[in-house]
């Protein structure tokens, strides 16, 4: 049999083990060249500087993100084999030999999982370009096939299998294996961990809950690193050493303890619990990352409508600047637009003057004749107005003006108060005067006009803006603003982001899979033997599952708890911050991983009860 031949059996012989590696690099190498072949698609269009490099960012982190996991599944995997290495080497195999059929293994596990999933990229390929249609609020994209981007991601994943391909050199030392092949019956020594440490690894975790309940005041930046650092330090603890405290405790309580099957699944997780501690906490960050960073930019995402409403009332705001000789040239060239176009609209001229104050403040006035055609448009009530009368419009988010007003020496009574934001930049309170009024009041500063356009169905009328930006858009002297496409830009910016955190958290998803499958993996060999051991004393197979799906359940749940928890906390926190809804959000993408989680544990639960049912009935 050549050396080849002996690899790629050795690969189908360890098909179970090779099994969710290999799954989980063609669903990544997908992903990769999916995005690939978006990035590089002919007819996208051209997107603003900051989402190509949030697009370019996204795909070097998750090759990043992918070489680690690489690494550490070979890792893993090869450690697996230990004894099947140590039987070579006492066959006469040499080092080299055995490090170059470990190579070969590798690229040929590599090859395949690259071409599988190029191959499955360009079938799902329409379906994607779909999705970040829809996200990216794109025009249709046409099917292509995409040379460069299966040359880029064939470059990439064979690069990672060799480099990996040289590491395993660094991973598998003849000493060890031949240590470990020798120390296979040693009793496991009992966890170690510190109380202390346990208890202030817990008290940490709840301060950086609590910290995020603090309104937030000066750097908030920094503010928000020191809570995220308090909490990654805490997570690590609460698996390294608070969870074997608490379990320990849980021993300790006699009665519990050696009540029916406790006694096997609180040992079998002291012990397995601190073994997969670090595990548990790659886990929990990268799936409380992906969370948060999901939840955030579809809560972000559904409130774009609502929010843009709020912050711009009309379609259209014209402002000037300074002196503009062409000003009334654009007004005229945006009224030209919007007939061309076949919008129905109106117009408002808004005029406010300032009323100065003894501290040098000024109060904005405005017009009621003006205030009535703003209440004309947005549903709000119109008003009638004596001269020595006022009304006050405030802000939903804002507080209470002053409720009396001095004009001419004349004390100007404030008569009603109305909620409502009119202009885009009213940030403050506007008080409603009669109009020959307002008209006796002397401007006290060169102020300009404002122009107010009101469409009602304003969704479509960004072709307004394009126009009036490629003839006016270098005018320093004056501002239009377009609620259409304030719209279309935020829909686009948090489409994008949406996009790249399911992105990035699907790969962290089957990476964190692939983790968990093959820890199980290794230890089936040892935990076939110790229920069977126990079957002959006596406990039953329906007892064994019971205490198998214990086990299975808290080490499956376990992180995704704690990340459920994380997610919960750092979300709530952004809705105080932002003042956005998130509640919708957060429970819609903590669901859809939680039943994703749920669906693997009950499928490896599965497969695992039939493995250890079989060994019980045929042994």
């Amino acid at each position: 049999m050549e050396f080849k031949q002996f690899a790629t059996r050795n690969v189908l012989r360890n098909g179970k083990a090779y099994f969710a590696y290999f799954l989980s690099t063609i669903i990544s190498v997908t992903l990769f060249f999916s995005l690939t072949t978006f990035i590089l698609h002919p007819d996208k269009g051209t997107f603003k500087s900051y989402i190509k490099v949030s697009l370019l960012g996204a795909e070097m982190i998750a090759y990043l993100f992918l070489f680690f996991f690489v690494f550490y599944s070979i890792s893993v995997l090869l450690k697996k084999r230990y004894k099947e290495f140590g039987i070579l080497y006492m066959l006469g195999t040499s080092r080299r030999q055995l490090l170059k059929m470990i190579s070969i293994e590798n690229m040929i596990i590599s090859v395949a999982a690259t071409i599988g999933g190029i191959v499955t990229g360009l079938v799902f390929s329409k379906l994607f370009l779909t999705i970040i249609e829809k996200l990216l609020r794109l025009p249709s994209l046409p099917f292509y096939f995409p040379i460069k981007a299966i040359l880029i991601t064939l470059v990439c994943f064979l690069l990672l299998g060799m480099f990996v391909s040289l590491f395993t050199s660094w991973i598998v030392k003849e000493k060890d294996i031949l240590r470990l092949l020798k120390a296979t019956k040693a009793p496991k020594p009992a966890p170690k961990f510190s109380q202390l440490i346990a208890v202030f690894g817990f008290l940490l975790l709840i301060a950086g809950y609590a910290l995020s309940f603090v309104p937030i005041k000066g750097n908030l930046g920094n503010f928000i690193l020191f809570i995220i650092g308090m909490v990654v330090i805490a997570t690590y603890l609460l698996f390294s050493q608070f969870s074997v405290f608490a379990i320990a405790l849980l021993k300790k309580n006699r009665s519990y303890y050696l009540r029916n099957t406790n006694l096997i699944w609180v040992s079998n997780l002291f012990y397995r619990i601190r073994d997969n501690a670090r595990m548990f906490f790659i886990i929990t960050i990268t799936s409380t990352a992906a969370v948060i960073l999901s939840g955030a930019s579809y809560a972000f995402w559904t409130n774009t409508l609502n929010d843009i409403e709020e912050r711009h009332p009309l379609a259209f705001t014209y402002q000037i600047f300074g002196k503009n000789p062409s000003a009334a040239e654009e007004i005229r060239f945006i009224e030209d637009q919007l007939k061309k176009n076949h919008f129905p609209y109106e117009k408002i001229v808004v005029d406010i003057k300032y009323l100065i104050q003894e501290d040098g403040s000024g109060l904005p006035l405005m017009k009621a004749s003006v205030y009535n055609q703003f209440a004309k448009q947005l549903n709000l009530k119109t008003v009638s107005i004596r001269e020595q009368e006022a009304i006050i419009i405030v802000p939903p988010e804002e507080n209470d003006g002053i409720n009396r007003l001095a004009i001419e020496g004349n004390s100007i009574r404030i008569t009603e108060e109305i909620r409502a934001k009119l202009l885009h930049d009213q940030f403050y309170a506007i008080y409603v005067v009669d109009d020959r009024l307002f008209d006796r009041i002397e401007a006290t500063e060169e102020s300009q006009p404002q122009y107010e356009f009101h469409v009602k169905d304003w969704s479509g009328t960004y072709v307004v803006y394009d126009e009036y930006e490629k003839k006016y858009g270098d005018n320093q002297t004056s501002l239009f603003l377009s609620k259409s496409h304030i719209y279309e830009t935020e829909k686009r910016a948090y489409g994008t982001i949406m996009f790249l955190s399911i992105f990035l958290g699907i790969i962290f998803f089957v990476a964190s899979g692939s983790f968990i499958y093959n820890k199980f993996y290794m230890d089936q060999e040892t935990d076939k033997q110790k229920y069977k051991q126990l079957h002959k004393i006596g406990v039953t197979f329906k007892e064994i599952k019971k205490v198998v799906s214990i086990e299975i359940g808290v080490l499956f749940l376990f992180p995704y708890i704690v990340a459920t928890m994380h997610s919960a906390v750092a979300l709530g926190a952004l809705q105080r911050l932002f003042k956005i809804e998130v509640g919708a959000a957060a429970v819609t993408v903590m669901g859809i991983f939680l039943l994703l989680q749920i669906v693997y544990f009950l499928f490896i639960r599965r497969n695992y009860l039939n493995v250890i049912k079989k060994h019980l009935t045929f042994s």
